[in-house]
Parts: structure tokens; sequence; C-alpha cells
């Protein structure tokens, strides 16, 4: 398997946009609630993102 490294910048690109999906799935999740609808589907898929969110963010303080 070959590994794969990116610069920090990228690791803050990638770091930044993933937190604007969790932003932007908690707003729909927030929406979906207001309107009578279940929001917990949302929850899963925002868990899923701030693991990521944890990864990036680790590799991102190894990279420095």
């Amino acid at each position: 398997m070959k590994k794969i490294e990116f610069s920090k910048y990228q690791l803050t690109l990638f770091e930044k946009a993933v937190r604007y999906m969790i932003s932007d799935l908690q707003y729909e999740r927030h929406q979906a609630l207001a309107h009578g609808c279940a929001g917990g589907s949302y929850d899963k898929e925002i868990e899923e993102y701030k693991q990521l969110e944890n990864i990036i963010s680790n590799a991102r303080s190894a990279n420095d």
C-alpha cells in the first residue's frame, strides 16, 4: 500500500471542509426537528464526520 502524504495546509483545508459539512448536517437536523420530522437519521452521518475530523486533526498535529 502506497503511503499518501498531505501538507499541513491541505490537512487544514480538509478539516475546514469537514467542519462545514458537520455544521450543515446539524442545521438540516435542526430544521427537520423544527418541522416535526425525525432528525435521528442525521446523527450517524454527523458522528462519522466528527470521527473524520478527529483523524484529520490528529494527522495535522503529527505534521507539526
